[in-house]
Formats: C-alpha cells, sequence, structure tokens
C-alpha cells in the first residue's frame, strides 16, 4: 500500500468508519440496539401501602360541609385501616391495570357556629381503577405509557353530632326574640293602618250629611242657652222678691254650689285620669307579660325542636365512576434505582366535576422480579349529588413492593 493512502484510512479510523475487507468505500458503524417490547405476557403484582391523610370539605344529608384536616403527623391517630392491590398484565405495547384500594378513617372537623359542640367526622373509601395502557416508547433508561380508563369511589360517610346546651338555649332565644318582635311590630303597623283607614273614611263622608249633622249641633246648643237664659230670668225674678238678707245667702249659696260643683268635676276628672292611667299601665303590665310568655313557649318550642331535628348522627354512601386519561413513565438512574411517576385528569363533569392524580417515587430493582418504590400520591375529587358533598384530597406516603412473573 502506497504512503498517501495512509492518512485518509487513519482518519477514517479515527472517525469511526472502516472499511470492509476488499471495499474501498468507507461505511457506518451499526446503530445501538433498540429494547423492544417482549411480545411475551408479563404480570406484575404490586402490594401497596398508603398512609393517607384526608382534608377538605364533607357534606352529608345536605347539612353544610365541615372541613377536615387530617394532616400527615395524625394519620396514625386517624387512619383506621388501609389495604391495597395492584395487578398489571402485559403484552407488546398494550397493558392492562387493575387497581383497587380500601381506607377507613376518622377525624373531627370545624364545629359550624354554636349550635355544636362538636362534629366528628367516618369515611370509609373504596378505590377501584380499571386502565389500558399504551407504550409510547421504551428505552434502555426506562419508558412512557400513556393510559385512560375509569375510576371507580364509594364513599360511607357518617357525621356525628354533639349539640352545645348553651348555644341550643341561646339560639332559640335569640329566635324567639326576633319573631316576637315582628310580630309585635306587624300588629303595630297594622293599628296605625287601621286609624289611616278611618280618617279616611271620616274624611271621605257625605258633605250634605256632615253639614245637616252640623246643623243639628248648632239648634241643640241654641236650645240648650235658650233654656239657661229661661232659667236665669227665673232666678233674677224671685231674687227681686226676697230681702237683701236673703239674696246674699242665695249668692253665697249659689257660689258655694258653683265651687262645690267645681270641685267635684275636678275631684271626677282627676279620679277618671287616674283610672284611665291605672288601667293603661295595668293594660301594659298584662300586655308585656303575655309578650314574655309568649317569648319563653317560643324560646323553649324552638330549643325542643332543634334537639329533635339535629340528630346525633347522618350518614350517606355514594358510589360514581369518572372517565380518566394520563401517563406514566419510569427513568432509570442506574440498573438499580429508578424514577417513577405518574398523572391523570378526569371527571369532566360526567360525575365529578374534576379528579386529579398525581403519583411520584424512587424505586429500587433489587432483581428481576422484585423491586420497592417509596413516594408520595395525591388524589383531588370534587363530586356533589343529593346534598353529599365531597370536596377534598386524599394525601400521604406512599410504599410498595412489586412482583414479576
Amino acid at each position: 500500500m502506497k504512503t498517501k493512502n495512509l492518512i485518509p484510512m487513519a482518519l477514517l479510523a479515527m472517525s469511526g468508519w472502516s472499511l470492509p475487507v476488499g471495499a474501498g468505500e468507507p461505511v457506518a458503524p451499526p446503530p445501538p440496539p433498540v429494547v423492544q417490547p417482549s411480545s411475551d405476557w408479563q404480570f406484575l403484582m404490586t402490594l401497596p401501602g398508603w398512609g393517607a391523610g384526608l382534608s377538605g370539605d364533607i357534606g352529608v344529608g345536605g347539612f353544610k360541609p365541615i372541613s377536615v384536616d387530617v394532616g400527615l403527623e395524625e394519620i396514625v391517630d386517624h387512619l383506621d385501616m388501609a389495604a391495597a392491590l395492584t395487578l398489571e398484565a402485559r403484552r407488546d405495547r398494550w397493558g392492562f391495570i387493575l387497581d383497587g384500594m380500601y381506607l377507613k378513617m376518622s377525624g373531627d372537623g370545624e364545629t359550624p357556629g354554636r349550635l355544636l359542640d362538636s362534629v366528628s367526622l367516618d369515611v370509609e373509601e373504596v378505590l377501584a381503577e380499571a386502565t389500558v395502557t399504551y407504550r409510547l416508547w421504551e428505552g434502555n433508561r426506562g419508558y412512557l405509557d400513556l393510559l385512560a380508563g375509569a375510576r371507580l369511589i364509594s364513599m360511607d360517610t357518617t357525621l356525628h353530632f354533639d349539640l352545645d346546651s348553651a348555644g341550643v338555649r341561646e339560639l332559640s332565644e335569640d329566635l324567639s326574640n326576633a319573631i316576637v318582635d315582628r310580630v309585635v311590630s306587624a300588629i303595630k303597623d297594622e293599628v296605625g293602618k287601621a286609624e289611616a283607614r278611618a280618617r279616611a273614611e271620616l274624611e271621605s263622608l257625605n258633605l250634605d250629611e256632615r253639614a245637616d249633622a252640623l246643623r243639628g249641633e248648632v239648634r241643640a246648643k241654641a236650645v240648650g242657652e235658650i233654656v239657661q237664659h229661661r232659667a236665669a230670668a227665673a232666678i233674677i225674678r224671685t231674687l227681686r222678691d226676697v230681702t237683701p238678707a236673703q239674696r246674699i245667702f242665695i249668692q253665697r249659696e249659689v257660689e258655694s254650689s258653683r265651687e262645690i260643683i267645681a270641685a267635684n268635676k275636678a275631684l271626677a276628672k282627676a279620679v277618671v285620669d287616674e283610672r284611665v292611667a291605672s288601667r293603661v299601665s295595668s293594660a301594659r303590665s298584662r300586655a308585656q307579660q303575655a309578650v314574655e310568655r309568649a317569648r319563653k313557649k317560643l324560646a323553649q318550642s324552638i330549643e325542643s325542636t332543634i334537639r329533635r331535628v339535629v340528630p346525633e348522627e347522618v350518614s350517606d354512601t355514594e358510589t360514581w365512576v369518572d372517565p380518566i386519561v394520563g401517563f406514566r413513565g419510569r427513568y432509570n438512574f442506574t440498573d438499580k434505582c429508578y424514577l417513577a411517576v405518574r398523572g391523570d385528569i378526569g371527571g369532566f363533569g360526567i360525575s365529578s366535576d374534576l379528579t386529579l392524580n398525581a403519583f411520584g417515587a424512587l424505586g429500587y430493582q433489587w432483581n428481576k422480579t422484585f423491586s420497592t418504590e417509596l413516594g408520595y400520591r395525591y388524589l383531588y375529587v370534587d363530586y356533589a349529588h343529593d346534598g353529599f358533598v365531597f370536596d377534598a384530597a386524599t394525601r400521604g406516603l406512599f410504599l410498595g413492593a412489586t412482583f414479576k412473573f
């Protein structure tokens, strides 16, 4: 081989190209192998443990939703029971996943106002998912799947109420006072309206009738004055026939009689005024006593009604199914350590207004058939139907063990 051909061949070798035996043209090296999904069936079983807490608003039986917040630090105290299982079957790019979980937890809610001393909540939650997956990509570093399916949620919720006796009594008295005050005010308004109607009716009388009545009053007054004048004239005539001493005596008697009559009139007026005032005061006192009796009786009736209407507990069970779509993936940091993620969204107003699910975990592949994961899962559901409200998130630490067959 000539020297002028050695330099180009060396450069080709350094660049990764090689010349086949007996050929003078360079060829590219073969591409790295691509991991193909297995054509055989693969089965996986995961035993997950979810230390789930609960936070959000929950309402049962049409009662006002209460706010509940059972945090991570309270999970051990409030989680009564949890069980879960995930089964997966795969072949080629397609897969099918069944996921089931049961949670039973309890907690205390914020007291809604002065009526209740405390409110507690018991929740039994069943989740069941069926999803189909399609593998978009798979390589040595992991894989990425699309998923679609449905999530069934069944909630058995019980609210426990503990009435506050002082609060019930105070609320009953306030309601009674408001009702009685409104009734008294309405009566006063009706009396005022009746007086106004009476005035209007008097003002609307026929003018001729009023004129005739006025003429009658004038005639009666004139007759009375005439009678008085005639009586005075008779007295004057009588006084003319008596002696001066008798006249003085008669005048004194008349004046004394006038004073007695005036005093009697004043006394009678005072007696009448006193009696009227006494009757008015007595009537007012009786009315106030009647109103107070009505207040107390109504307050007792309201308190009895509240205690009868507000139950010690109320329960409701709701089951619904939400369509979901999302993705899941895995990234291998090494041949042992990896990151697993999943996210989906659903509801879309078909059952829930909205449901969100997010999951992330660090995993360790112990061997070809066994791996473990430690992470966090968040599941939010916004659902309302016939007085049942569940606008809350179930979230907490996740620990899973997966077996591959």
